[in-house]
C-alpha cells in the first residue's frame, strides 16, 4: 500500500525535477515537455504545493540556486554540490517526461523563469477551484500517453495507455462504463451516491477507496488498494456479489465456466501491480511473453514473438518507463543471444546464435 508519505516523497522529487528543468532550460523546453509540466501541475493540488515549496526553498539558497549547483543529470539520478560535498538526490519524474539530461542552455534571469513557472501554478490553481469539471462524452487515451482525470465531486481518475471510459455523474450514483484498458480510481465517499465501474461482464461498486479495474480480451480485472468493493455480474442471476478487500484481485474472464459468487481471488502485490501510476513499471520473473502482452496493449509499436520458447524466457529484473518505446527495447537488448528489431511498427524478437 502507498503511504502518504509515501506520496508526498514522489510529488517532492517530481517538483524539484520540474524546478531544475525551469533553471536550466530558462523556460525554453520543448512545447511537448512545456504540456506535459502543465499535465503534471494541474494533477493535484499537492503538486501546485510542492512545486511552490521547491521555489521557496531555491529563493533561500540566494546565491547558491540549485540550478547552479547540479553538476549532471544521469538516469533518475541528479547530482550537486551547496558547498558541503557532492549529493546524489534520487528524483521520479513524471509519466511522459523525457529522462534525458536537461539540455545546457545560457539561462534567462531568475525573475524571468519563475514568473513564467508561476504563472503557470496560478493558473493550476484556478483549474482547482473554479473549473475542476467532469469530462464529458467518452475519453480515450493515445498509445504511449497516460491521463489524470478530476471529477466534480472531488474523486481521480487515472487512465493507462489506450483507455476508453465515459463518467456519467447521475443524483444517486456515480458511473464510470470502462470500455477497454485499465483505469485506477480514488473514490471520495459518499454512502448516499454509490461509485460504480461498470464494464460489460461485471460492476465493481465502491463507495471511499482506491482500487482499478482492467479490461482486455481476456476478461475482467479488479484490484483494491485501500478500502473495500463489491464486484457484481451484469446479468444479476449468476451468483452473489464478491467482496474484495486491500491487497485482493479477481479475474473475471469473458466465457465463466462457474457460477461468479466462485470466482476465487487472489492475494497480490498491489504496490507492484498499481505501479505502472508512477510512470515505470518493475519486472521481476517475468516472461518475455508477459512483458510484450503488457507493451502491445499499451503503446501502437506491437511486439512479435514466433519462437515460444524466446516467449517463455524468464527476465530476472529490469524497470522500464511505462510509456517509452526505448526503454522497453533497451532491456530486451540487454538480454542474451536476442536479436531485436524495430521496423517502426513492429519489434521482432529472434533468437540469435552465438556463432552469428
Amino acid at each position: 500500500m502507498t503511504t502518504g508519505s509515501d506520496r508526498i516523497r514522489i510529488v517532492s522529487q517530481e517538483a524539484a525535477y520540474w524546478l531544475i528543468r525551469w533553471t536550466d532550460d530558462a523556460g525554453k523546453m520543448p512545447p511537448e515537455d512545456q504540456q506535459e509540466f502543465n499535465l503534471w501541475i494541474r494533477q493535484s493540488p499537492e503538486n501546485i504545493a510542492e512545486f511552490l515549496r521547491a521555489l521557496e526553498m531555491n529563493s533561500a539558497f540566494s546565491g547558491k540556486k540549485l540550478r547552479d549547483q547540479i553538476t549532471k543529470v544521469d538516469s533518475n539520478v541528479i547530482h550537486g554540490d551547496f558547498g558541503n560535498g557532492v549529493f546524489q538526490y534520487d528524483y521520479q519524474p513524471c509519466a511522459s517526461v523525457s529522462d534525458e539530461v536537461p539540455r545546457k542552455r545560457k539561462p534567462a534571469t531568475v525573475r524571468k523563469w519563475v514568473a513564467r513557472a508561476a504563472m503557470l501554478v496560478m493558473g493550476a490553481s484556478l483549474v482547482f477551484t473554479l473549473a475542476d469539471r467532469t469530462p464529458e462524452g467518452v475519453v480515450e487515451t493515445a498509445a504511449s500517453h497516460l491521463q489524470q482525470l478530476n471529477i466534480e465531486d472531488g474523486s481521480g481518475i487515472q487512465m493507462d495507455a489506450r483507455t476508453r471510459l465515459k463518467v456519467e455523474m447521475k443524483p444517486e450514483e456515480r458511473i464510470i462504463h470502462l470500455y477497454t484498458g485499465q483505469a485506477v480510481f480514488d473514490v471520495i465517499s459518499n454512502r448516499r451516491r454509490p461509485f460504480i465501474v461498470r464494464t460489460s461482464l461485471v460492476d465493481v461498486t465502491a463507495v471511499g477507496t482506491r482500487f482499478a479495474v482492467k479490461v482486455d480480451e481476456i476478461g475482467v480485472t479488479a484490484t483494491v488498494q485501500e478500502g473495500v468493493v463489491e464486484v457484481t455480474p451484469r446479468d444479476r442471476g449468476d451468483g452473489q456479489a464478491v467482496r474484495l478487500y486491500p491487497g485482493e484481485q479477481l479475474h473475471i474472464p469473458k466465457t465463466r465456466v462457474q457460477q461468479f459468487s466462485e470466482q476465487r481471488k487472489e492475494p497480490v502485490d498491489v504496490k507492484r501491480e498499481l505501479e505502472w501510476t508512477t510512470g515505470w513499471i518493475t519486472l521481476q520473473g517475468t516472461t518475455i511473453g508477459e512483458m510484450a502482452n503488457e507493451f502491445n496493449r499499451r503503446h501502437k509499436v506491437q511486439v512479435r514473438i514466433d519462437d515460444a520458447s524466446l516467449a517463455a524466457r524468464r527476465i530476472d529484473f529490469a524497470r522500464i518507463k511505462v510509456t517509452s518505446v526505448e526503454s522497453f527495447e533497451d532491456v530486451l537488448k540487454s538480454q542474451p543471444n536476442m536479436r531485436v528489431t524495430n521496423n517502426g511498427s513492429v519489434i521482432t524478437l529472434t533468437q540469435q546464435h552465438r556463432s552469428e
